[in-house]
């Protein structure tokens, strides 16, 4: 949780002038930065969870 709110209020407020960001351009700050930090970092975790997430095994059952 505590990683997530840093990446949320970084998205919020932008990441500074020595980000790749600033380097190439690219300006995602205020609200923008929030929808597009919450937009990619949502959809990465997503995606992560339909490629790795695997239902639990049954229980096995005994023979009587």
């Amino acid at each position: 949780m505590t990683l997530s709110a840093c990446a949320v209020a970084l998205g919020a407020m932008g990441a500074g002038e020595w980000s790749l960001d600033h380097a190439l351009d690219v300006t995602f700050e205020g609200f923008a930065g929030l929808v597009t930090t919450l937009a990619v970092g949502g959809g990465g975790a997503l995606v992560l969870l339909a490629l790795c997430w695997r239902p639990p095994a049954p229980a096995p059952t005994e023979a009587s």
